[in-house]
């Protein structure tokens, strides 16, 4: 009885998790490789250091990291196909990338208007926008 009991209660929980929460205790990764631009790598940790190409250059505060969680909810961004090349995109643009919430997604080209949100407001976090 009493297991029963339990299981109704980590049922009810598991339904009211909200989605932001889910990867919480992840950071992300962004950047872009090829093309004819220098390359960029960065990494914005779960605790907020911000590493920009093996420097640190900034540390996020919680209510950052939360906007930048609640910002990959909003452009769904786990719904996202992990490749997208762009039709009529030129061999030297560079391909973007994001790993968020246990996800990668890169892009060659400008034609996902919900990736270019969650890369732009990761490269303005990261003061390299």
């Amino acid at each position: 009885m009493k297991s029963l009991a339990l299981a109704a209660v980590v049922a009810a929980l598991a339904g009211t998790a909200t989605p932001v929460l889910a990867g919480s205790a992840q950071g992300f990764s962004f950047g872009r490789t090829g093309g004819n631009i220098r390359p960029l790598a960065a990494r914005i940790s779960a605790g907020g250091r911000v590493v920009v190409d093996g420097q640190q250059v900034r540390t996020l505060t919680q209510a950052q990291l939360r906007t930048l969680r609640e910002l990959l909810v909003s452009q769904r961004f786990s719904s996202l196909p992990a490749h997208l090349a762009c039709r009529g995109a030129l061999p030297d643009v560079a391909t973007r990338h994001v790993t968020a919430a246990g996800k990668t997604v890169s892009v060659h080209g400008g034609c996902s208007g919900r990736f270019d949100r969650v890369y732009a407001a990761l490269a303005r976090a990261a003061g390299v926008a």
